[in-house]
Formats: C-alpha cells, structure tokens, sequence
C-alpha cells in the first residue's frame, strides 16, 4: 500500500512538473502583459512642433499605464493661452511663453488600448517660467494602434487634449505619436 502511494505522489509530481514547464502555470505567476510596448512615445516627424505643440507619453507596467506623476510619463508642450496670460500678465508672454503640462499620475490603459483623464493639473514655475503655480483643467483621451508597430516609422497612439485655460485657441487638438524604444 506504502508502494502505491509513494508511487501516485511521484506521478502527481511529474505531472505538475510537465505543466510548469510547458507554461501552464497559473496565471498569477506572472504579470500582465498587454500588446502595447512599454516605452517612449514621440510626435512623428511630419508633424513635430506643429502649431508649437507636441505631445511625449511614457508607458509602464507591461504597456497597461501611462506613467505620470514623479515619473514623469505624458508632456504637452503648448503655447500659453491668453487666459493663462491674464494670471500672470507680468511673466507670461504671448507667443513666447511655453508652459509644460504633466498628468498629476499615472492612467490605465484598458486591455482596447484606450485612456482618458479629465481633471486639474498643476504647473509649477518650471512649468511656465514664472514664478507662480496654476491649477488648471485638462481633458485627454486617446487610444493606441493595434497592429504592427514600428520604432521610429508607424503611428502609435492618437491623443485628443483640450486644454483652453492653459494653451491657445491655435494649439492642435489631435497628436499622433511613434513608438521610440523602451525606458532609458
């Protein structure tokens, strides 16, 4: 009887064995992976500095967030609107000044691609090279390509923004990015 056992615990281990080594372990044993490449993403060439503007994501966490926050994960770079300018008449320049807008934290990518963000972000001095801080509302949205991606050549994501309190009525409202390369 002490044979039998030893011998269904043995077979029990092999195949357990068997299941991990072919992969089928379960699925908590590893983290989410999504089909969007973590990493750096930028305005394609064609339409960089369009209206001085332009649009850099960070994405993180097996491609399921956009980083923000300290870690610093999505800039829009847009020139100062005339709204911001009455805040800070002194400092602030029509045409010249550029503020930099960062998301307070990081967002979801959903398992589609989609990402959304609708509230205040805070610009600080280096922000807008002033010497005040502007809470001010942001709305994004946008969603990533699914297909074949290619660093530095195909569109990758597709970002709207409205931000009328912060950048000018001339500022696009639509950016497509490239996929870069991983983090540095």
């Amino acid at each position: 009887m002490q044979r039998m056992r030893t011998r269904r615990f043995l077979f029990s281990i092999a195949i357990l064995t068997a299941f991990a080594g072919a992969g089928v372990a379960p699925a908590a044993a590893s983290p989410t992976k999504s089909w969007i490449h973590d990493g750096y993403y930028s305005a394609l060439a064609s339409t960089e500095g369009a209206g001085n503007s332009y649009v850099v994501l960070w994405v993180g966490g097996n491609g399921t967030r956009l980083l923000g926050g300290q870690k610093g994960g999505f800039y829009l770079t847009c020139t100062v609107s005339p709204a911001l300018i009455a805040l800070d008449p002194n400092e602030l320049v029509a045409n010249l000044s550029k503020p930099v807008i960062a998301l307070p934290r990081s967002i979801a990518i959903s398992p589609s691609g989609a990402f959304s963000y609708k509230g205040d972000v805070t610009l600080y001095p280096y922000d807008t090279g002033t010497t005040m801080t502007f809470s001010l509302p942001i709305t994004l949205s946008g969603h990533f390509i699914k297909g074949k991606i290619v660093a530095d050549k195909t569109t990758a994501v597709v970002v709207r923004i409205s931000a009328p309190e912060i950048c000018e009525a001339a500022t696009p409202t639509t950016f497509s990015d490239q996929w870069v390369g991983a983090h540095e």
